[in-house]
């Protein structure tokens, strides 16, 4: 495959999957079936992502001491993670819907600018990762380095700002009035 066919595979499922996810978090009813079990997930999704934000720390250390194998494996978890992040991300909003952030407080503002910052920057870091993968594999290792300098700070971000979004939305929403 060449580099301009796999840069326009990597761009077309990017934009797909976050067509998909715009979609399906803001435009799609949720299933109004809402087991009892699904309470737990925004707690495993926040623990998901600081597993993530943890092990990308350790592949950042790893290479920089120059282990390859274990910064190849702390990558490797880190995209784990983050996957069990978005399945379970996925099945929450699936049955209950997105959750309101109604506390009327000066909170709001700190709280809505991290989440549209953190929106945004995944949205970004997911063909970002997609480039820096594809270029490790290919052995292409100057420009790995190049992506992995953006992708790094990035998906760090959206990690930490998932993690901040839960407990914001735990310990400072108000609660909902009917």
């Amino acid at each position: 495959m060449n580099s301009k066919k796999e840069i326009g595979i990597i761009l077309t499922v990017s934009s797909l999957i976050s067509g998909f996810l715009v979609w399906f978090i803001y435009f799609k009813s949720e299933s109004g079936n809402r087991p009892e079990a699904l309470s737990q997930l925004p707690m495993m999704n926040a623990i998901c992502n600081t597993i993530c934000a943890i092990c990308l720390l350790n592949a950042y250390r790893f290479i920089k001491r120059g282990n390859k194998q274990l910064h190849v494996l702390f990558i490797c978890l880190a995209l784990f993670f983050s996957a069990v992040f978005l399945v379970g991300y996925l099945t929450y909003h699936h049955y209950v819907g997105d959750t309101k952030f109604t506390n009327p407080g000066l909170i709001k503002y700190p709280y809505f600018f991290i989440l549209i910052t953190h929106i945004f920057a995944s949205i970004i870091i997911l063909p970002l990762i997609m480039f820096t993968l594809l270029f490790a594999i290919k052995k292409n290792f100057e420009l790995h380095k190049k992506f992995a300098r953006v992708t790094f700070p990035i998906w760090m971000y959206v990690s930490i700002t998932g993690v901040s979004i839960f407990l914001m939305l735990k310990y400072l929403n108000a609660p909902l009035t009917s």
